[in-house]
């Protein structure tokens, strides 16, 4: 019997019409399933790719652990995960794709990839549940990347790229992975 081969898409691949920007995409989340119906198989990805829910139900899994979705929850995935969604109720959120030469310019300082263990490739390190005192600040962040990343003014690259290491260390703090000083 044959192995059926799971799917690798690309930031390009992603859309029918091609994509204005090949490092990144950063939208609504319930806009962008509407736009790829297809995602909810399981499948993988070229690049990093981050979620991030205000609300919904049902199961994700990244390379075959289930997690229940929740609001408040992001995750983070690296390139070559498998993937795949199961929902119950329609989610919403936020939804961060970009690629390795993007992180790469983001995270020149490799010291981050060791302090961000979401980015570590074990799912049960991926998946984070956000305190309700983090979530506003987080969802502020999240917009300002996705508002950024449809235009096109000046310098956008880099405002997005504060933009995400503020939302890292935020998360890894709230993920407990900054003991010392704790979530928020």
């Amino acid at each position: 019997m044959a192995k059926k081969s799971v799917p690798v898409y690309s930031i390009p691949t992603l859309k029918d019409s091609p994509v204005k920007h090949k490092e990144l995409v950063a939208d609504r989340f319930a806009h962008y399933l509407d736009d790829h119906p297809n995602l909810k198989f399981p499948h993988k990805h070229s690049f990093f790719h981050l979620v991030y829910f205000t609300k919904g139900s049902g199961t994700h899994s990244i390379d075959f652990v289930q997690f229940p979705v929740k609001a408040g929850q992001i995750y983070f995935m690296v390139p070559d995960q498998v993937h795949a969604w199961h929902f119950e109720s329609k989610p919403d959120g936020y939804i961060v794709n970009f690629s390795v030469e993007y992180m790469n310019m983001l995270l020149a300082n490799t010291r981050y990839f060791d302090q961000f263990r979401f980015f570590s490739g074990n799912a049960k390190d991926q998946v984070i549940q956000l305190p309700t005192e983090a979530r506003r600040e987080v969802e502020q962040l999240l917009s300002i990347i996705t508002r950024e990343s449809n235009d096109e003014k000046a310098l956008k690259d880099d405002f997005i790229r504060t933009a995400l290491i503020q939302l890292f260390i935020l998360v890894s703090r709230c993920a407990g992975y900054d003991e010392k000083n704790g979530c928020c």
